[in-house]
């Protein structure tokens, strides 16, 4: 699940639609096929400058009963891909375990492995399905309020992780702003978000995985990634892009299942996919048995999209300046 904001950040961002949100940039261009956002001519930043959303309904809507189905399916290649988390996390990270914090952590695949490794873990989760699940599944007691309304003491957690969550935030400097209150100096923050530069996205066009998803507000590369952290209170310490081997087949059930009505879709409008063969496919494991199987012979292009930080997942860890 995705963690947003309060509703006076959306009126923010509404009020701001006339200047770039990172650099205050004023000229702006449409995507062809995705008018919904714009990118600044200046640094390249690509945004909804109008979000309408409310925070809880997305919860509710987009992270409900069938999604909690598929993720129950796929709670496997969940806890596998957790584990492939914490071990790039753990080689950078050398202070732990600790106090962490996990924001938007869905049915709780990445803070319970925390959990088991020692740490003191605090979830946040708006999905009421989720929350259950978590609890059911893992053992977890999940918090639902927005981080805005939580009020943790200052210098409270050692890390702090977003995962899949970053580009859901309708201001995620002022988010920043609040993660830096509560972690302590030199305290680290982890976030994985999608690569607008990536592969995928090139290959499939106005298909693309990445842009066809309304709840995405912010759509990052690399560069506008590291612009964005630059102008907040947290240091970079290494930013990568990783290619998940199922994404492939992932993003095929996206091209196959496009939704339909580009800039006048609403954003809770889906199509009628959900009664057809491919989004039962797609709803199942195959996607990522798939993955499993040709991983060996797209490792190449796995290893060539993170050396040209063309993969499908940027993983950035930075650390809270002194």
């Amino acid at each position: 699940m995705k963690v947003k904001e309060h509703s006076h950040t959306i009126a923010h961002m509404t009020n701001s639609k006339t200047s770039c949100y990172l650099c205050g940039g004023s000229e702006f261009k449409p995507l062809p096929s995705f008018l919904w956002l714009v990118a600044c001519q200046n640094c390249g930043l690509v945004f909804n400058p109008s979000p309408t959303v409310d925070s809880h309904e997305v919860a509710n809507q987009f992270y409900d009963e069938s999604n909690l189905e598929h993720r129950w399916k796929i709670r496997s290649t969940l806890q596998r891909i957790a584990r492939i988390r914490w071990r790039w996390l753990m080689k950078r990270v050398i202070d732990y375990p600790g106090r962490l914090l996990e924001i938007g952590c869905g049915t709780g695949e990445f803070i319970s492995l925390a959990k088991r490794l020692g740490w003191d873990v605090v979830g946040i989760e708006l999905s009421e399905s989720f929350r259950l699940a978590a609890k059911i599944w893992y053992d977890l007691d999940l918090r639902g309020e927005e981080l805005s309304r939580i009020e943790f003491p200052a210098h409270f957690f050692d890390g702090v992780s977003l995962l899949h969550v970053f580009e859901h935030l309708t201001n995620p400097l002022q988010f920043l702003n609040e993660v830096g209150r509560i972690v302590k100096p030199n305290g680290w923050l982890f976030i994985v978000v999608p690569n607008l530069s990536s592969w995928t996205d090139a290959l499939f066009g106005k298909s693309s995985p990445t842009l066809t998803k309304r709840d995405h507000f912010f759509h990052y590369t690399p560069d506008t990634l590291r612009a964005t952290f630059n102008a907040s209170q947290f240091e970079i310490l290494t930013i990568e892009t990783l290619e998940p081997n199922h994404h492939i087949w992932t993003s095929l059930y996206g091209y196959l299942s496009q939704w339909k009505g580009s800039e006048k879709m609403g954003v809770f409008e889906k199509s009628d996919v959900k009664n057809s063969s491919v989004y039962d496919w797609a709803k199942s494991n195959l996607p990522y048995w798939m993955g499993s199987l040709t991983a060996i012979f797209l490792f190449p292009i796995s290893l060539w999209l993170r050396k040209t930080f063309r993969g499908h997942e940027i993983f950035l860890l930075c650390r809270k300046r002194e």
